[in-house]
């Protein structure tokens, strides 16, 4: 079974990565193009999935 701080979730809604985080999970918080970052998020942030993978090679995903 895989243990839910291994798990890696991405979202571009905050709302959803704090839910996420308050259940243990990893978070990345996924910028579209031309959307500002929200004021105060605590969550990493990626423009694309390639910025995700050094974090994937860390949770031990790839």
């Amino acid at each position: 079974m895989l243990a839910i701080d291994k798990i890696l979730f991405l979202s571009d809604v905050a709302e959803e990565l704090n839910a996420a985080a308050e259940a243990g999970m990893q978070t990345y918080l996924i910028v579209r193009d031309g959307t500002p970052l929200p004021a105060g998020c605590p969550h990493p942030s990626a423009a694309n999935f390639h910025q995700v993978i050094p974090k994937l090679i860390q949770l031990g995903s790839m």
